[in-house]
């Protein structure tokens, strides 16, 4: 170094910028984001096999498995985008939640499945149900 000359640091390339670890580094979150995805799936094999057994979708709630479907893609989506050109497909999080979209899409179909053979729930307007006055 020369003295009177002062040392400039040659720049950080904008996809490093404020990142102390490269871009698609191992997460410690990411074993238990798959043991959690499998978990979820475990649990609701019960009320899948009854859904199965009596051919009626009463026993599963829709909006929560299509809310469970959107998340899921939503981050597996997001785990394929490649911008800008030099970011590469992020396995750790296309793993776990590209498990949970297609499970939740199973369930979704599942849903469709057996939703027409689904009894309606009787109404107060039965006429076989006594009128109480």
């Amino acid at each position: 170094m020369v003295p009177g000359h002062v040392h400039v640091a040659p720049p950080t390339p904008i996809s490093q910028c404020g990142r102390s670890r490269p871009v698609n580094n191992y997460s410690s979150n990411t074993p238990f984001s798959i043991i959690a995805a499998v978990l979820i799936i475990y649990f609701l094999l019960p009320k899948i096999e009854k859904v199965i057994d009596t051919k009626s979708v009463e026993y599963i709630p829709f909006w929560p498995f299509v809310a469970w479907f959107s998340n899921g893609l939503i981050w597996a989506t997001y785990a394929l985008i490649k911008v800008p050109p030099t970011m590469r497909i992020d396995w750790y999080i296309l793993t776990a939640n590209g498990l949970s979209a297609i499970c939740a899409a199973a369930h979704l179909v599942l849903y469709a499945m057996y939703f027409g053979s689904t009894p309606k729930s009787k109404t107060s307007d039965d006429p076989k149900k006594p009128k109480i006055m």
